[in-house]
């Protein structure tokens, strides 16, 4: 599964360009849902594309990237350990995060979880990924928009990935 949470991870940051989704090993469930989320993409140009992304992730939106704030609201001292927390986590892992975003943003907690295989992974995806993307999954799940089927694929790949307790 780690491949599955490597490109998941990417296909969450900011589309620089029209994402190729390359072929990866997803559950039944979950790769129904990042079918659609290709064929929804694919019908969009690179700037409605990036229209789409920034409506739902940036600006005032619908569905905010940053797994601690489904979790704990956007301030608190909960939130605050968990962004220490996933500092110190990387930097055990030798894993250089994006510094152009908070530790708490789906994509970089999806790349970390692509290369861990941990007692540490286990519990950041029972405690962190799968609540946090069951919660997104809600605000978007009856929208339109092509970002529903990646956090529902997300939150499937994390679900069958705790369920197994590993990434493989």
């Amino acid at each position: 599964m780690s491949n599955a949470f490597a490109t998941l991870a990417e296909l969450f940051r900011y589309p620089e360009a029209s994402p190729d989704p390359t072929q990866v090993t997803l559950n039944d469930d979950a790769r129904l849902e990042f079918d659609e989320f290709a064929r929804e993409i694919a019908a969009l140009d690179r700037h409605e594309l990036q229209a789409a992304y920034t409506s739902t992730f940036d600006l005032a939106p619908s569905c905010s990237p940053y797994l601690g704030t489904h979790l704990f609201g956007a301030a608190g001292v909960e939130r605050g350990r968990l962004l220490a927390g996933l500092r110190a986590g990387y930097a055990r892992a030798g894993i250089d995060f994006d510094q152009r975003e908070v530790p708490d943003h789906v994509a970089e907690v999806l790349a970390f979880a692509a290369h861990e295989e941990t007692e540490e992974w286990s519990d950041l995806v029972r405690l962190i990924l799968v609540p946090a993307l069951t919660k997104m999954d809600a605000l978007v799940r009856p929208t339109s928009n092509p970002y529903r089927h990646l956090i529902a694929a997300a939150r499937q790949t994390s679900e069958a990935a705790s369920c197994r307790g590993g990434s493989q």
